[in-house]
């Protein structure tokens, strides 16, 4: 069962919090439609379709019966993101891992790392998920270098995407470094 709302208690992951979307306020469920349609978002994006008001209506609409989840993450309070993912094969295995960066600014500046950290740390750690499955955009060099960061090895490629898959094992050998590297970060 999805909590509406989860942290972790250790640092740096007791900054952020996760959000279940179904718990956010209107004003938040339709500012998501703002966030994801900025140009540094959509030419990031794996899908990078330009989303309207119509369609977004349809989504919140849908969204109490979708089994994708759809969370907003928070850093200190402030809405840093988003996350999305579709659980499959009885929650074992997430398929189709979304995120991004509402603001600009934060680009570059480790909050990305550090949201993808979390996920990770909660698909592993708390959902025990075997295995994660997403795609980056060639271009989006930095997304596929946190791909590569968190464990994930190439399955396949086509001119447009690089698709992931990330094992609990291969995580694992990996969330030390990860976490000391963030600890370090935002002491």
């Amino acid at each position: 069962m999805m909590k509406p709302a989860f942290t972790f208690a250790e640092k740096p992951y007791n900054r952020l919090q996760m959000v279940d979307l179904l718990h956010e306020s209107e004003e938040m469920k339709w500012k998501i439609l703002d966030y994801h349609n900025q140009d540094f978002v959509l030419k990031t994006i794996a899908d990078d379709t330009r989303f309207n008001k119509d369609g977004h209506a349809v989504f919140l609409k849908k969204l109490p019966s979708m089994s994708r989840k759809h969370y907003i993450v928070y850093y200190e309070g402030r809405a840093l993101g988003k996350l999305s993912w579709s659980p499959i094969e009885d929650g074992e295995r997430l398929e189709e891992l979304g995120y991004y960066l509402f603001n600009e600014e934060d680009l570059m500046g480790g909050l990305g790392l550090l949201m993808v950290s979390f996920f990770y740390h909660y698909a592993f750690d708390v959902l025990k998920v075997h295995s994660i499955h997403h795609e980056a955009k060639r271009s989006n060099k930095n997304s596929v270098r946190l791909s590569k960061h968190f464990g994930n090895r190439v399955v396949r490629e086509d001119d447009t995407l690089v698709y992931f898959e990330c094992t609990a094992e291969a995580y694992q050998a990996r969330k030390d470094d990860v976490d000391a590297l963030l600890r370090e970060y935002f002491s």
